[in-house]
């Protein structure tokens, strides 16, 4: 499940996950961040 959110939450969601959780972000590639 988590590989679904993974693909969708890196490319649009990605910015509200890092709200909500803050660590999908470090999970993600630090130049997405910002």
């Amino acid at each position: 499940v988590k590989d679904a959110e993974d693909q969708l939450g890196a490319r649009v969601g990605y910015i509200e996950l890092d709200l909500n959780s803050g660590k999908i972000l470090e999970s993600f590639r630090p130049e997405e961040r910002f």
